[in-house]
């Protein structure tokens, strides 16, 4: 009878251990080795987009298309016609389409490059981000799905900055999309959702591309997606204004950018006066986050010639969205 009962409670035990872990969002480590058939849907990355819908990947310094055609298929390895550069992929299943840096990366890209960080970021640290009022993986999902599925279903989206890819992996779950492109500065952040995606056996491999791209340089060809989401990112690019361009660039006509970040309240007169001039330097240092009020997170998205805003706000947080005109 003891013994019994010691075990159920050693079961219960165990099971609200489990349940009070689950929002972290544990998942099994990117595997150093993946199984035969996985490596050759990922190795074959280049032949999947060829077969699809013609995804136009291009060189990210004179922005020329690559010919398909050209694509060996055992591993992606892209030659620019134009400017004869050549760019191939050091790791299976990631096409890394980044011009290689001459000087150290900006404090905030290479944040995100340290692979404790890369670790632990689905696995609890952007949970922390409730502070700030964000909803949560969940809730932020379903606001955005509702924002791009009526505009992209069948189509191509781009998940930019996808750091191990809870979002990504929710928009393929969805089957509402032709194709999710898993777009990362990182590698360790790209090899961490590697290994969130291959876990998962209900998603088609067929169905994601995962692409080290930088936000200031994308890869893409003109208007080759439908719709680009970027969760709780724009606030680390070194040069938001300039990703803002690419992204309205890659955009087709009517194409939604969808986003999410932090905003600061707009402080009122005077005070205005003395911490907005203050703010706006200290946004103009390489720092790993920047911050804007609505007002201004909108005239950056507006400035590169897309229009519709529309967001909605909970203390800190934002979701925004605005359109590629026709």
């Amino acid at each position: 009878m003891d013994k019994a009962l010691g075990k159920k409670n050693f079961m219960a035990m165990l099971l609200l251990q489990r349940t009070s872990l689950s929002r972290f969002h544990f998942a099994p480590p990117p595997r150093s080795s993946i199984g035969r058939s996985r490596f050759k849907a990922f190795a074959a990355a280049g032949t999947n987009v060829k077969k699809a819908d013609k995804l136009e990947l291009a060189c990210p310094v004179c922005r020329k298309s690559f010919k398909n055609d050209d694509q060996p298929k055992n591993f992606p390895r892209f030659v620019c016609d134009c400017c004869k550069k050549s760019y191939t992929s050091t790791s299976s299943g990631i096409i890394d389409l980044t011009i290689s840096p001459t000087t150290v990366a900006p404090l905030g890209a290479s944040f995100f490059q340290n692979p404790l960080l890369a670790f632990a970021y689905d696995r609890g640290y952007r949970d922390l981000f409730w502070i700030w009022n964000f909803p949560g993986y969940d809730q932020e999902f379903r606001m955005a799905q509702k924002l791009i599925e009526p505009v992209a279903r069948g189509e191509t989206i781009m998940d930019l900055s996808c750091a191990g890819g809870c979002f990504t992996r929710r928009f393929l779950a969805s089957k509402s999309y032709k194709r999710v492109i898993a777009a990362d500065y990182s590698q360790e952040m790209l090899e961490q959702c590697r290994g969130f995606l291959e876990s998962d056996s209900f998603l088609d491999t067929s169905e994601f591309v995962l692409l080290r791209a930088d936000a200031g340089r994308l890869p893409l060809a003109n208007s080759s997606v439908a719709a680009v989401h970027s969760g709780a990112a724009i606030h680390c690019w070194p040069e938001p204004i300039i990703a803002v361009a690419e992204i309205s660039r890659v955009l087709r006509p009517q194409g939604l950018f969808v986003g999410s970040t932090f905003v600061f309240p707009e402080p009122p007169p005077p005070i205005d006066g003395i911490i907005n001039p203050v703010r706006e330097a200290i946004m103009q240092l390489q720092v790993p986050f920047k911050a804007w009020t609505q007002k201004e997170l909108q005239q950056l998205v507006e400035a590169s010639g897309l229009i519709d805003w529309k967001s909605q706000t909970s203390g800190r947080y934002i979701l925004f969205s605005a359109t590629k005109p026709a």
